[in-house]
């Protein structure tokens, strides 16, 4: 098997043919040199009522990738953490109080990485974050 790249639309469309024509989805990975669950993976993430499209399938893909770092909150829900923030309370007390509140996602690290966008550099003496401490990973 190759390193894993995405299915290109040739790909997609050797499924479709193949799917027509009858052969399984193992012999269909063999061809294209894939894993079966990946063949199996995209004919089921990617069928319609009754068949596999090609055409469809590349489309929804095309929308999954560039919809993958869209910002999963709203702009309220940044004003919330930015005024938290400015009462000088540490990403990881805000996001404790965000799970308590319901919030789902909000995490100490995606604090830190909203931070970071915003300044452009490192926390210590930025734009009135110098009180946070220096943030690194714990893995």
């Amino acid at each position: 098997m190759r390193p894993y790249t995405h299915l290109s639309k040739q790909d997609r469309l050797c499924i479709e043919q193949k799917l027509q024509e009858g052969y399984s989805l193992s012999q269909i990975a063999r061809m294209l040199n894939r894993h079966p669950s990946t063949i199996s993976r995209e004919v089921r993430r990617n069928k319609l009522v009754r068949h596999y499209s090609a055409r469809h399938a590349h489309e929804e893909a095309r929308a999954r990738r560039k919809n993958a770092n869209a910002s999963k909150f709203s702009e309220v829900l940044w004003s919330e953490i930015s005024h938290a923030l400015a009462e000088r309370l540490s990403p990881e007390q805000i996001a404790g109080r965000m799970r308590l509140e319901g919030y789902k996602g909000v995490c100490t690290q995606t604090i830190y990485n909203y931070i970071r966008r915003k300044s452009g550099i490192s926390l210590n003496g930025i734009r009135g974050f110098f009180w946070l401490p220096s943030w690194s990973a714990k893995r």
